[in-house]
């Protein structure tokens, strides 16, 4: 399961901030050896660039049953044909408590089928989208 994701209150950019820091119980949706799963971050523009971000603590790798629904789901949304973009953003955080995402470090990314490593380790969350969003739909389109 991916790790809880926690954000700092108040925050004006939520619409409901007094639930933010509710958490889903999801122990009662079983079937078999299916579960549900969540996704730690979620970014849609203008239905052309979708943006699903996976935090793991001390860069471990996604893997399993996870790695393969988050692959899933990002590749059926890809379809450059109708500018439809998905990125699926591996990203490590040292934190123990709430995670600050923004400032997190992307290790690696999927893009278009296949997946990429981030050599240099640079790249936070925020910058990495804001480069995406450079690239497929443009600053003054936001």
């Amino acid at each position: 399961m991916g790790s809880v994701l926690k954000m700092q209150m108040p925050n004006p950019h939520y619409r409901n901030e007094s639930l933010v820091r509710n958490f889903n119980i999801l122990t009662g949706i079983k079937f078999g050896n299916i579960r549900p799963m969540d996704v730690d971050g979620f970014i849609e523009i203008h239905n052309k660039l979708f943006i699903f971000i996976e935090t793991k603590h001390n860069a471990s790798p996604l893997q399993g049953a996870q790695k393969a629904a988050l692959e899933r789901l990002s590749d059926a949304v890809h379809n450059p044909d109708k500018e439809k973009h998905s990125y699926l953003l591996v990203v490590s955080h040292h934190a123990v408590g709430d995670i600050d995402v923004a400032n997190s470090i992307v290790t690696e990314y999927r893009h278009n089928g296949k997946w990429h490593q981030i050599a240099d380790l640079e790249y936070t969350t925020h910058d990495f989208v804001f480069n995406l969003i450079q690239i497929h739909i443009g600053h003054e389109n936001i």
